[in-house]
Protein backbone atom coordinates (compact mmCIF):
# COMPACT_ATOMS: atom_id res chain seq x y z
CA UNK A 1 0.00 0.00 0.00
CA UNK A 2 0.75 3.67 -0.23
CA UNK A 3 0.34 6.85 -1.93
CA UNK A 4 0.71 5.33 -5.01
CA UNK A 5 -1.44 2.25 -5.01
CA UNK A 6 -4.71 1.40 -3.01
CA UNK A 7 -7.25 3.64 -2.71
CA UNK A 8 -5.77 6.44 -1.47
CA UNK A 9 -6.20 10.21 -2.80
CA UNK A 10 -4.35 13.60 -2.06
CA UNK A 11 -5.28 15.14 0.79
CA UNK A 12 -5.81 19.44 0.93
CA UNK A 13 -2.37 20.68 -0.05
CA UNK A 14 -1.96 23.03 2.92
CA UNK A 15 -1.74 20.41 5.54
CA UNK A 16 1.56 19.33 4.45
CA UNK A 17 2.61 20.34 1.69
CA UNK A 18 4.81 18.46 -0.84
CA UNK A 19 7.01 21.24 -1.82
CA UNK A 20 8.48 23.72 0.08
CA UNK A 21 10.73 26.68 0.21
CA UNK A 22 13.60 27.38 2.40
CA UNK A 23 15.77 30.43 3.44
CA UNK A 24 19.25 28.92 4.72
CA UNK A 25 19.77 30.88 7.41
CA UNK A 26 23.59 28.60 7.57
CA UNK A 27 24.58 31.87 5.90
CA UNK A 28 25.42 35.12 7.55
CA UNK A 29 22.71 37.95 6.85
CA UNK A 30 24.86 39.35 3.84
CA UNK A 31 24.78 36.13 2.46
CA UNK A 32 21.78 35.80 2.50
CA UNK A 33 20.87 39.16 0.55
CA UNK A 34 23.13 38.42 -1.87
CA UNK A 35 21.25 35.39 -2.41
CA UNK A 36 17.98 37.05 -3.01
CA UNK A 37 16.70 37.65 -6.18
CA UNK A 38 17.49 41.71 -7.08
CA UNK A 39 13.35 42.24 -6.80
CA UNK A 40 13.21 40.78 -3.11
CA UNK A 41 16.47 42.93 -2.15
CA UNK A 42 15.02 45.95 -3.50
CA UNK A 43 11.95 45.92 -2.12
CA UNK A 44 12.84 45.21 1.14
CA UNK A 45 14.94 48.19 0.98
CA UNK A 46 11.73 50.58 0.02
CA UNK A 47 10.16 49.05 3.28
CA UNK A 48 13.17 49.55 5.32
CA UNK A 49 13.23 53.32 3.86
CA UNK A 50 9.41 53.68 4.60
CA UNK A 51 10.14 53.55 8.63
CA UNK A 52 8.17 50.07 9.26
CA UNK A 53 7.92 48.70 12.33
CA UNK A 54 8.26 44.70 12.90
CA UNK A 55 6.74 43.57 16.41
CA UNK A 56 5.47 40.24 17.87
CA UNK A 57 1.54 40.42 18.79
CA UNK A 58 0.03 38.37 22.05
CA UNK A 59 -2.39 35.70 21.08
CA UNK A 60 -4.97 38.63 22.22
CA UNK A 61 -4.24 40.20 19.23
CA UNK A 62 -5.75 37.48 17.02
CA UNK A 63 -8.29 40.51 15.41
CA UNK A 64 -5.15 42.04 13.87
CA UNK A 65 -3.79 39.16 11.70
CA UNK A 66 -7.32 37.62 11.01
CA UNK A 67 -8.22 40.75 9.37
CA UNK A 68 -5.43 40.53 7.48
CA UNK A 69 -5.30 37.28 6.70
CA UNK A 70 -9.30 37.53 5.13
CA UNK A 71 -8.53 40.33 3.33
CA UNK A 72 -5.91 38.01 1.69
CA UNK A 73 -8.23 35.59 1.14
CA UNK A 74 -10.94 37.70 -0.79
CA UNK A 75 -8.26 39.86 -2.44
CA UNK A 76 -7.30 36.43 -3.83
CA UNK A 77 -10.73 34.67 -4.13
CA UNK A 78 -9.79 31.23 -2.14
CA UNK A 79 -11.45 30.15 0.96
CA UNK A 80 -9.97 30.65 4.44
CA UNK A 81 -10.12 28.96 8.19
CA UNK A 82 -12.27 30.34 10.61
CA UNK A 83 -11.34 32.49 13.13
CA UNK A 84 -12.55 29.64 15.93
CA UNK A 85 -9.96 27.70 14.09
CA UNK A 86 -6.91 30.24 14.53
CA UNK A 87 -8.33 30.56 18.78
CA UNK A 88 -7.78 26.70 19.35
CA UNK A 89 -4.53 27.04 17.53
CA UNK A 90 -2.65 29.34 19.18
CA UNK A 91 -4.37 28.55 22.24
CA UNK A 92 -2.55 24.97 22.48
CA UNK A 93 0.69 25.94 20.86
CA UNK A 94 1.31 29.53 22.15
CA UNK A 95 1.40 28.15 26.05
CA UNK A 96 3.69 25.78 25.26
CA UNK A 97 6.30 27.92 22.72
CA UNK A 98 5.57 26.77 19.39
CA UNK A 99 3.63 29.21 17.93
CA UNK A 100 4.15 32.91 17.74
CA UNK A 101 2.40 35.82 15.67
CA UNK A 102 4.08 38.86 14.45
CA UNK A 103 2.92 41.99 12.22
CA UNK A 104 4.37 45.07 10.25
CA UNK A 105 3.04 48.16 11.34
CA UNK A 106 3.08 52.08 9.53
CA UNK A 107 2.85 54.96 10.73
CA UNK A 108 -0.32 56.88 8.73
CA UNK A 109 -1.59 60.03 9.76
CA UNK A 110 -0.33 59.75 13.26
CA UNK A 111 -1.84 55.85 13.71
CA UNK A 112 0.08 52.74 13.98
CA UNK A 113 -1.32 50.50 11.21
CA UNK A 114 -1.10 47.12 10.34
CA UNK A 115 0.40 46.18 7.02
CA UNK A 116 1.49 42.10 6.78
CA UNK A 117 1.04 39.91 9.43
CA UNK A 118 2.21 36.34 9.91
CA UNK A 119 1.84 32.83 12.58
CA UNK A 120 4.96 31.25 13.11
CA UNK A 121 5.51 27.30 14.25
CA UNK A 122 8.78 26.35 15.57
CA UNK A 123 9.53 23.10 14.62
CA UNK A 124 13.18 22.14 16.05
CA UNK A 125 16.01 23.58 13.86
CA UNK A 126 13.33 25.31 11.68
CA UNK A 127 10.67 27.98 11.71
CA UNK A 128 7.45 27.75 9.74
CA UNK A 129 5.73 30.54 8.42
CA UNK A 130 2.21 29.21 8.50
CA UNK A 131 -0.08 31.36 7.66
CA UNK A 132 0.21 35.19 6.98
CA UNK A 133 -1.70 38.06 5.09
CA UNK A 134 -1.86 41.40 3.94
CA UNK A 135 -3.57 45.12 3.97
CA UNK A 136 -5.40 45.90 1.04
CA UNK A 137 -3.88 49.04 1.14
CA UNK A 138 -0.68 50.68 1.35
CA UNK A 139 0.75 48.14 -0.80
CA UNK A 140 3.78 50.43 -2.24
CA UNK A 141 5.22 50.22 1.48
CA UNK A 142 5.88 46.93 0.71
CA UNK A 143 5.50 45.45 3.95
CA UNK A 144 4.96 41.73 3.24
CA UNK A 145 8.65 42.27 2.43
CA UNK A 146 10.09 43.50 5.54
CA UNK A 147 7.93 41.22 6.93
CA UNK A 148 9.42 38.06 6.26
CA UNK A 149 13.10 39.67 6.53
CA UNK A 150 12.65 40.29 10.22
CA UNK A 151 11.45 36.77 10.40
CA UNK A 152 14.33 35.43 9.17
CA UNK A 153 16.23 37.65 10.97
CA UNK A 154 15.20 36.58 14.32
CA UNK A 155 14.88 33.21 13.07
CA UNK A 156 18.64 33.01 12.83
CA UNK A 157 19.26 35.44 16.02
CA UNK A 158 17.69 32.24 17.90
CA UNK A 159 19.62 29.29 16.39
CA UNK A 160 17.41 28.32 13.52
CA UNK A 161 19.21 27.15 10.62
CA UNK A 162 16.58 27.58 8.29
CA UNK A 163 13.04 30.09 7.44
CA UNK A 164 10.68 27.24 6.08
CA UNK A 165 7.75 29.02 3.66
CA UNK A 166 6.66 25.93 3.09
CA UNK A 167 4.10 25.50 0.09
CA UNK A 168 5.18 26.44 -3.17
CA UNK A 169 3.90 25.09 -6.47
CA UNK A 170 5.10 22.47 -8.19
CA UNK A 171 7.78 22.61 -11.04
CA UNK A 172 7.20 26.25 -11.07
CA UNK A 173 3.42 25.49 -12.36
CA UNK A 174 2.15 28.67 -14.25
CA UNK A 175 -1.36 27.74 -13.73
CA UNK A 176 -1.29 26.20 -10.03
CA UNK A 177 -3.12 28.24 -7.58
CA UNK A 178 -0.04 28.87 -5.76
CA UNK A 179 1.84 30.37 -8.88
CA UNK A 180 1.57 33.87 -7.28
CA UNK A 181 2.81 32.64 -3.87
CA UNK A 182 5.71 30.90 -5.52
CA UNK A 183 7.26 33.87 -7.17
CA UNK A 184 7.10 35.74 -4.23
CA UNK A 185 8.68 33.32 -2.01
CA UNK A 186 11.34 32.86 -4.06
CA UNK A 187 12.81 36.25 -4.28
CA UNK A 188 14.11 35.56 -0.70
CA UNK A 189 16.60 33.27 -2.24
CA UNK A 190 16.71 30.09 -0.79
CA UNK A 191 16.28 26.31 -1.70
CA UNK A 192 13.22 23.71 -2.86
CA UNK A 193 13.02 21.00 -0.28
CA UNK A 194 10.37 18.26 -1.04
CA UNK A 195 8.58 15.87 1.11
CA UNK A 196 6.07 13.03 0.49
CA UNK A 197 2.96 15.31 1.02
CA UNK A 198 -0.46 14.22 3.09
CA UNK A 199 -2.61 11.32 2.01
CA UNK A 200 -6.35 10.43 3.01
CA UNK A 201 -6.80 6.66 2.47
CA UNK A 202 -10.34 6.13 1.37
CA UNK A 203 -12.34 3.60 3.42
CA UNK A 204 -15.77 4.72 2.31
CA UNK A 205 -16.05 6.90 -0.79
CA UNK A 206 -19.18 8.07 -0.50
CA UNK A 207 -18.83 9.38 3.40
CA UNK A 208 -15.30 10.67 1.62
CA UNK A 209 -17.01 12.76 -1.09
CA UNK A 210 -19.48 14.64 1.61
CA UNK A 211 -16.61 15.30 3.37
CA UNK A 212 -14.69 17.15 1.26
CA UNK A 213 -17.63 19.21 0.14
CA UNK A 214 -18.36 20.09 3.61
CA UNK A 215 -14.69 20.73 4.16
CA UNK A 216 -15.00 23.08 1.72
CA UNK A 217 -18.13 24.73 3.21
CA UNK A 218 -16.86 25.02 6.59
CA UNK A 219 -13.35 27.17 5.19
CA UNK A 220 -15.28 29.50 3.07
Amino acid sequence: GGPKSGNWTKSFEEMQPENNWIIDLTKNEDEILAGMKQKGRYNIKIAQKSNLNFEFLDKDQLDIFYDQYTNTGDRHKVTYRSKAYFQKLLEILSEKGYSQMCAVYAQIDKKKVPLSTAILIHDGKELLYLYGGSSNEHKNLMAPYLLHWEIARYAKENGYTGYNLLGIAPDEDPNHSWAGITRFKKQFGGFQKDIAGCYDMIIKPFEYKLFKIAEKIRRK
